[in-house]
């Protein structure tokens, strides 16, 4: 987590890389040419963080 007002923080520090990573395995055909890997990404890494934010200790 980031604390309020820290400009630094990104929630995806290396997306260049990942986007890079995501179209690679779309063109090595691991992933479907009509996926949008982009938004799949996202929305797995948002469901783990707010898995890793809301759960019960």
């Amino acid at each position: 987590m980031a604390p309020d007002g820290d400009d630094g923080f990104s929630p995806f520090p290396r997306f260049p890389q990942t986007r890079q990573s995501l179209e690679r395995d779309g063109d090595e055909g691991a992933l479907s040419k009509d996926a949008d890997a982009v938004a799949a990404h996202v929305k797995t890494a948002a469901a783990q963080k707010g898995y890793v934010i809301f759960r019960e200790a």
